[in-house]
C-alpha cells in the first residue's frame, strides 16, 4: 500500500517555535510569479512593492524578499 503524502513539499517544511506543528512557507508555488507577471513587473520588483501589504499577498512578498538572501555568501 502507498502512503498518503502530506500537502506541500517535504523540502520546504520549516519547524516553527512550537514544534508540534510544521509550517510550509510556500503554500501556492508560482502564485507570486503570476501576480508579478500580471502587473508587468519582475518578481523582486513586485515583492518590494507589496511587502507592506496585509494578508496572503504581503506574506508572499515578504517571503520572497527574505528568501533572496538565503544563499548569499555560500560558495558553490
Amino acid at each position: 500500500m502507498r502512503k498518503k503524502s502530506m500537502s506541500g513539499s517535504a523540502k520546504s517544511k520549516v519547524k516553527p517555535k512550537d514544534s508540534s506543528k510544521t509550517f510550509d512557507p510556500v503554500k501556492r508555488p508560482g502564485a507570486a510569479t503570476a501576480k508579478a507577471k500580471a502587473e508587468g513587473l519582475s518578481v523582486q520588483e513586485w515583492a518590494q512593492k507589496h511587502k507592506g501589504d496585509k494578508g496572503l499577498t504581503g506574506e508572499q512578498a515578504r517571503f520572497i524578499v527574505n528568501s533572496k538572501g538565503w544563499n548569499r555568501g555560500k560558495k558553490k
